[in-house]
């Protein structure tokens, strides 16, 4: 499994945080970067990069990771290891700030807000195909426009 490349002299030392802790998170799975890429659908040289720190992962696949080591080791990811991990995340950002950086930090919260509302008991998600209803309860049939009676 020893693909990883030394990390590079050039990384700021909250990106070689973020990126140490990745590599130690990643080693725990026992595969490969080309396995773990496959598995999960990533390109293989992008997550390489991840785990270098040369570029910046999105949140989803750290807490990819985090899950699937979890449950590689038969356990849950607890809320302070999501948190801690979390915190070197956003300081990598800070530190490496770029429009594209922005643009990630506002899709990572997009993305947590919407795991938020779907986690929320009692709530449906209706999709495009639910029937609007009338006031008297029966779904209309023509897209919304209730018929005209003779």
């Amino acid at each position: 499994m020893g693909e990883l490349r030394p990390l590079g002299q050039d990384l700021t030392k909250e990106s070689r945080a973020l990126a140490e802790v990745l590599r130690e998170l990643f080693e725990g799975l026992g595969v490969s970067v080309r396995r773990y890429a496959a598995r999960r659908q990533r390109d293989p040289g992008t997550f390489s990069r991840y785990l270098n720190g040369t570029r910046m992962p999105p949140w989803s696949a750290i807490m990819d990771m985090l899950t699937d080591l979890a449950e590689h080791r038969g356990t849950t990811v607890t809320p302070e290891i999501i948190e801690y991990v979390r915190g070197l995340y956003e300081s990598a950002f800070d530190a490496n700030s770029s429009p594209k950086h922005a643009a990630q930090i506002i899709e990572q919260q997009l993305a947590d807000a919407d795991h938020v509302s779907r986690r929320r008991p009692g709530r449906r998600a209706a999709g495009p195909q639910a029937p609007h209803r009338r006031p008297g309860g029966a779904p209309q049939s023509d897209g919304g426009h209730a018929h005209r009676r003779a």
